[in-house]
């Protein structure tokens, strides 16, 4: 199957993209005026699921470029972005089937599916607290070294175990 891109020449302050699964064009984000056309068509085949089932090299040529070329453009965070943005667009109307089948897993008691669904809607948070304790008490150079061999007997101890 080949796939053709085509894009009005005024670009717009968001450029579309075309979805190229279903003829459509989305809206970006990502100013994509920066990118050239064989740019957009590679943002286009790297955003499809698995890549359009085409390996780097196939995409390139697609593209009319080297894959040199494609993995120095992959490398460019901008267009990095534009790729997620892209393939976040793709899976879109994916999205209310997906929800629908995580619900209905949580309502069977999956723990994990429950959890995730609670933190998909913020309703569970993780977080980590540090507690730093911090001493007052200034040391003199004796107490440090006494400390440091204390240290060391234990590192030698350990070793010798």
């Amino acid at each position: 199957m080949e796939y053709v891109f085509k894009y009005p020449q005024n670009a717009f302050i968001r450029r579309p993209i075309e979805n190229i699964s279903k003829g459509e064009i989305r809206m970006s984000k990502v100013d994509l005026r920066q990118f050239h056309e064989k740019q957009v068509q590679a943002i286009g085949y790297l955003s499809l699921p698995n890549k359009g089932g085409l390996q780097f090299d196939e995409i390139a040529e697609r593209c009319g470029i080297s894959v040199r070329q494609l993995h120095r453009w992959r490398k460019n965070p901008e267009f990095k972005q534009a790729v997620i943005e892209q393939s976040l667009e793709n899976v879109k109307e994916e999205l209310p089937d997906v929800l629908k089948a995580h619900k209905k897993q949580a309502t069977k008691g999956n723990v994990k599916a429950i959890e995730l669904f609670y933190k998909l809607f913020g309703l569970l948070v993780e977080r980590q607290e540090i507690e730093q304790t911090v001493s007052n008490k200034e040391k003199d150079n004796d107490s440090l070294q006494q400390e440091l061999n204390e240290l060391k007997n234990l590192i030698d101890d350990t070793k010798g175990e």
